[in-house]
Formats: structure tokens, C-alpha cells, sequence
């Protein structure tokens, strides 16, 4: 099911919480007419342990438009590290429709299916995993099966039913089928039974025509992969190839991406957009956002497209950077091809005189050859005509907006009691939010954070929250409640 027919869904529950709210906005705390459940914390016991283990930390989720959450947890080992043989770490799903319980999908017990060993158990899970329509798809490592070593790398999935290999490193790269993939950088995505990744060739074929490049497969009907498109096709209107292709973010038959020669240094390409429908292959590829384009309500032209992209089907989110130390989150509309500014250095905190000073976090990869290297990333979502995103601002301040009917508001910040999302966390600190590009759907954000107590008596807490967010056609009730608590509109000024 399309991610972009929730535009046509009514928020009405939100709605009449705003309007409950808003009456008694002026003695309540900032923000508390958000709606926040949650999903899992660090006292829950993980499905599937025995004896119990609990959870002790979680990377952001992402959540389907049935209210389905799929996040990645894991325990305290024995030792220090993500490969401590004592912790433990898997795939799990909770139903928020129904305030289900935690389901396992996958840990570091769970036989990897297809093995061509016997008694092969995943290592670990590498990337956030994505949902759709209840269907998981995740990246898992394992022990050797293949003859060079270094660990099997995989994309796996329930779309048949059961845990299923989507593709790892015994499948043959098309359309020559004469090499093997080495890597799946990234965290691969899902629509229909159909996995969409990003695949690099092993290091013995780095050379090769077809370096890395956007697959895909359908495993619910044992499809063979196919080429979407990779260092084989030139970038449209040049006569230069791909370099690097980003991990994809898709929509039915659309798959949204950056594309550039150069990963590093790149000078061509930029956002692009690419039609599984079509009948050429490999596809046709639309040029959406080039390096060069003038920004936006800003000033310069962008420089760099960075890797964060969310896409529902109507709206693509990314984050950019311009030649003249701009940097920013962006929203295209590829039904008005319009191109607009959702939040840059220019724009205001809402509720804040100060403007917004990064939209960068720092991150370690884990998996495939650059693991353990420092890497930066910004973190957004997008779902009917919504971009919701992580923002920095004076004094350590790292907050969750949303923009909702060109208006931007605060969602939850660094500054904002613990309270809001448990109520025995009340005056626990916020020291850390987390979303990724699958976190907002049918009207509901799930997002990760982390509190601590202030005074350092009590043991700090970790959870996965959900929170309803209202369609553009109903958010005036939330914007006004926003008005009576303080918050304001942000406005942009330049220099």
C-alpha cells in the first residue's frame, strides 16, 4: 500500500486532543499536548530469552501505516563493544494499533535461513530496519559461507511468511551474473514483497563496470534481482557514470536516491528518481536536484546532496549542503516538481529567538569494509506532505520538529521533562533523540530517545516512543495549541 495515500486519512483523534488541550494550554507544561506512547524501554524483557534478558539500548524504528513498529535492540554484554559475545541484539516488531506485545523477528540466536552451513546464527544487524505493510526487511552478518571470508552479509526478510534470504553474498550481480556481491551498504527497503537495495560487487571486482549500483528482487515470488540502476549508466544529461549511488528510499515502482561521480568530491548528479515500471532496463533515471541548483529561499547553489532521503510517494526529503556553508533540509514535490526549504541555518528554532545551528550527527558504520569509521549523518522523515527531522541548536540543544502546513513545530526537545513520554521519568533529562527516514507514516512518528537522571542516583532509561501527528488539513488545532504554550511560527530572516 502506498505510503502517500495517507495524505487522505483524518487525524482525528490528535485533533480533538489539540482542541481538549489548547483550553488549558497556559498551565501546562511545554509541548504536553503530544500524544506520546510508548512502544519499549530499557526495563522490558526481550521475546525469545531464556533465561529473561532486558533490553538496554535501541536505534530509531520505523513504523508501517498500520501502526506496525519494527526497531532493532539489544542487551548489556559481558565484555565492552558490538561484538561482545554476550550481548545480545535482534529485530523486533510491536502493534501499536492494538498495543500488542513485542515479537521477535530475528537476534543473534536465530538461524540464518538458507545457510549453506549448518547451525549459522546471525552475528548482528548492521542497519535500521524498514517495514512495509507488515513486511520487515533488515541487513544481518554471519560467520563465512563464501570463499574469501570476512563474514556473510545478507538482506533478509518475512514478506513470504517466514525468515527468508532476500539476497547476500552467493548471489550474482546482473545483468552479466558473472561476479558475486560483496556488501549491501545501507539499510535496504521493502514494498510488496519486493526488497530494493543498495549492492556493492566484492573487493576482488571494486573495478569492475558495475561497482556498486540500486537492485532489487522480488522474494515472495523467487524473482531474480534486477538492475535498477548502477556505474554502468551514465547520470542523465552527462556522459559521466555513476561513482556512488545512496541506499534507496521507495514507493511502489518509484525509487528515489543520490547518484554522483564522486562520493567524496562529487561535481555531477545529485537527487534522482527511477521508474521500476518502465520497461527499459536498466531503467530510466529522472535528474531531480543536480549539484548546482540554486537553493532554494537561500543562497548559493548546493554542493552536495547528502545520503539521509525519505520518500512517500508524493514528497522526497533530503538533507544538502551549498557552496557557500549552507546547510539544510529540503523537501520535492514530484507531482508540482517544486523544490522547497524545510529548515536551514537561517530558519528559527520554533519558540526560540535562535536560529538552527547544524542538522549533523555523528554515527560509527558498522558492517562491511569502512566499518567502525566515523560517519555523518542527518535524520528525517516524510510522510503526507509532513517532514519531520532532527535539528541542533545553542547550547547542546538537539530537538524533533515537524513541518506541518509550512508551519514548523517542536515535537520534543533536550530541554523538555522526561515526564512528557513516561510519567516516572518526571524530571529525568532528555539527552538523546533518534529518528530514521521509515519513522513516520499514517499520521504517527516513532522515534528513539534516552533519558538520564540529573542527579546520577537513578539508572538512565532508553525507549522507543510513538506519537500521532496531524495531517496538514487538521494541524491548525495543534498550531494553536502550540500559540497558547508559546511556541510560535518560525520566521526566516537573511543577512
Amino acid at each position: 500500500m502506498s505510503r502517500w495515500i495517507s495524505r487522505f486519512r483524518t487525524a482525528t483523534a490528535i485533533a480533538g486532543t489539540a482542541a481538549c488541550i489548547s483550553l488549558a494550554a497556559p498551565h501546562a507544561e511545554a509541548n504536553s499536548w503530544w500524544n506520546f506512547q510508548k512502544v519499549v524501554n530499557s526495563e522490558d524483557a526481550m521475546p525469545g530469552t531464556d533465561p529473561e534478558r532486558i533490553f538496554n539500548s535501541f536505534n530509531p524504528p520505523s513504523i508501517d501505516e498500520n501502526q506496525l513498529v519494527v526497531f532493532r535492540g539489544r542487551t548489556r554484554g559481558v565484555g565492552h563493544g558490538p561484538l561482545d559475545p554476550g550481548q545480545l541484539e535482534g529485530i523486533y516488531t510491536r502493534d501499536m494499533a492494538i498495543l500488542g506485545p513485542i515479537n521477535l523477528i530475528a537476534d543473534s540466536n536465530t538461524p540464518v535461513p538458507d545457510s549453506e552451513l549448518a547451525d549459522v546464527t546471525f552475528r548482528r544487524f548492521p542497519s535500521f530496519p524498514r517495514i512495509d505493510d507488515g513486511s520487515v526487511v533488515f541487513r544481518g552478518m554471519s560467520p563465512p559461507i563464501v570463499p574469501e571470508g570476512g563474514g556473510n552479509a545478507g538482506v533478509y526478510t518475512n514478506a513470504p511468511g517466514v525468515l527468508t534470504t532476500g539476497v547476500n553474498r552467493t548471489f550474482t550481480v546482473p545483468p552479466d551474473n558473472t561476479v558475486v556481491f560483496g556488501q549491501f551498504p545501507g539499510a535496504p527497503d521493502i514494498v510488496d514483497g519486493t526488497i530494493i537495495f543498495k549492492g556493492n560487487l566484492s573487493e576482488e571486482e571494486e573495478g569492475g563496470d558495475e561497482a556498486t549500483g540500486i537492485y532489487f528482487r522480488d522474494v515472495v515470488n523467487d524473482g531474480p534481482v534486477q538492475l535498477v540502476t548502477g556505474t554502468n549508466q551514465n547520470i542523465p544529461g552527462t556522459t559521466t557514470p555513476f561513482g556512488s549511488t545512496s541506499p534507496p528510499s521507495v514507493d511502489e515502482n518509484l525509487v528515489a536516491f543520490r547518484g554522483v561521480d564522486d562520493e567524496e568530491n562529487p561535481t555531477l548528479g545529485g537527487l534522482m528518481l527511477a521508474d521500476r515500471s518502465a520497461a527499459d532496463i536498466p531503467f530510466s533515471v529522472q535528474s531531480l536536484v543536480s549539484i548546482g541548483d540554486s537553493i532554494p529561499n537561500g543562497t548559493g547553489a548546493f554542493a552536495r546532496i547528502g545520503e539521509a532521503i525519505s520518500f512517500d510517494g508524493g514528497t522526497i526529503a533530503f538533507n544538502a549542503y551549498s557552496d557557500s556553508g549552507e546547510q539544510g533540509i529540503y523537501q520535492y514535490d514530484v507531482d508540482t516538481d517544486d523544490l522547497s526549504t524545510v529548515a536551514d541555518l537561517e530558519t528559527l528554532i520554533p519558540g526560540s529567538s535562535d536560529t538552527f545551528t547544524s542538522f549533523e550527527f555523528e554515527s560509527i558504520r558498522m558492517g562491511g569494509e569502512n566499518e567502525g569509521e566515523l560517519r555523518i549523518s542527518s535524520f528525517l522523515a516524510a510522510d503526507s506532505e509532513v517532514v519531520a527531522f532532527l535539528g541542533k541548536g545553542p547550547d547542546d540543544l538537539v530537538g524533533l520538529y515537524a513541518l506541518i502546513d509550512d508551519t514548523l513545530t517542536k515535537i520534543l526537545d533536550t530541554t523538555d521533562n522526561a515526564g512528557l513520554l513516561e510519567p516516572e521519568l518526571d524530571g529525568f533529562l532528555i539527552t538523546e533523540l533518534g529518528l530514521e527516514r521509515d519513522g513516520l507514516a499514517g499520521g504517527t512518528l516513532a522515534f528513539s530517545a534516552r533519558m538520564e537522571d540529573p542527579d546520577g542516583i537513578l539508572e538512565g532509561r532508553a525507549g522507543i516512543y510513538t506519537v500521532p501527528i496531524p495531517e496538514p488539513t487538521t494541524a491548525a488545532l495543534v498550531v494553536l495549541a502550540a500559540t497558547f504554550a508559546g511556541s510560535r511560527r518560525p520566521r526566516r530572516h537573511h543577512a
